[in-house]
């Protein structure tokens, strides 16, 4: 199939899905307030028939919204492909940071910059995968056999024209960052502040047993109420210091997790292609050894 009629028939599927999805979102919306509504107004007699449904709406509503991001960076990467065919390249990256005067062939050959090499083929969607693609334009093969096999995985990919669509889609809503493989290494080599600390397991196995006790002995009439009140007070106050820190915590994990998931995507979906050639099957490989990244 010609590529131009190939984009304009996938921007045109796009752009339908993506306006049947602003449709449900805008319907999910009102039905969302009337539900609101209607549970405020019966609050106390149409609990359960008017806020469960406005709950699991929201839960509904946030995947319409992931679902029209998704259809939205689709129709984006397609329109860029239509005027690419015409000869402008403008809205990919041009890899101007990596242009250098004193490198042997990349700045005469204008390799990098504006309407460069980099910029025409450039169709990554991380930092990871733009790094490296400048790293193979700045350090070409020299063996036969490596140009060959290299030359076989393009070729190959070039051919699975879905999936790099749906690659660049994951990867462009996963939002990259330069410094996503310094704080996921951070991350993981962290301590386990909390896990192991000798007072957490004693909080938390202490104040209910502390508190249990004298409950206990309150209601035997052997110590007065107050003693249950004072130790209430303490361990709530302590408790306060070590919220803080736990939310902080809890932040940073999920962020860290989120991008972890953005990148796990990408992996799935190579993985889940069927793969011909020697290098993309080595490569594949490589996700599946314990220890190694093909980032790497």
């Amino acid at each position: 199939m010609n590529p131009e009629n190939h984009y304009t028939e996938r921007l045109s599927l796009t752009e339908g899905q993506l306006q049947q999805v602003k449709k449900q979102i805008f319907r999910i919306s009102m039905l969302r307030l009337a539900l609101f509504i209607a549970g405020i107004a019966g609050v106390y007699f149409f609990f359960n028939l008017t806020f469960l449904p406005f709950f699991i709406l929201v839960k509904v509503h946030n995947r319409l919204f992931i679902r029209k991001e998704w259809l939205e960076t689709q129709a984006r990467i397609i329109q860029e492909e239509l005027q690419a065919l015409s000869g402008d390249y403008s809205s990919f990256e041009d890899g101007k940071e990596y242009a250098n005067p004193e490198h042997p062939y990349s700045f005469d050959l204008d390799i990098f910059g504006r309407r460069s090499l980099f910029q025409s083929i450039n169709r990554t969607c991380t930092f990871f995968g733009k790094v490296r693609l400048a790293e193979w334009l700045e350090n070409h093969l020299h063996e036969k056999a490596s140009i060959e096999k290299r030359q076989e995985m393009v070729r190959e990919i070039s051919e699975h024209t879905l999936f790099r669509e749906q690659f660049r889609v994951a990867g462009l809503v996963h939002h990259s960052q330069s410094s996503d493989a310094e704080k996921i290494q951070a991350w993981s080599q962290s301590p386990a502040q909390y896990l192991y600390a000798g007072w957490v397991k004693a909080f938390i196995w202490g104040v209910p047993v502390i508190n249990s006790l004298l409950l206990i002995t309150s209601l035997a009439g052997w110590t007065s109420f107050s003693w249950l009140g004072l130790s209430f007070g303490i361990f709530l106050v302590l408790s306060f210091g070590i919220i803080k820190r736990a939310t902080y915590i809890q932040e940073t994990y999920g962020k860290q997790l989120k991008s972890l998931n953005g990148y796990a995507r990408l992996i799935a979906l190579a993985k889940a292609e069927n793969w011909k050639s020697t290098g993309m099957l080595e490569l594949i490989e490589r996700f599946n050894l314990n220890g190694q990244s093909p980032i790497q």
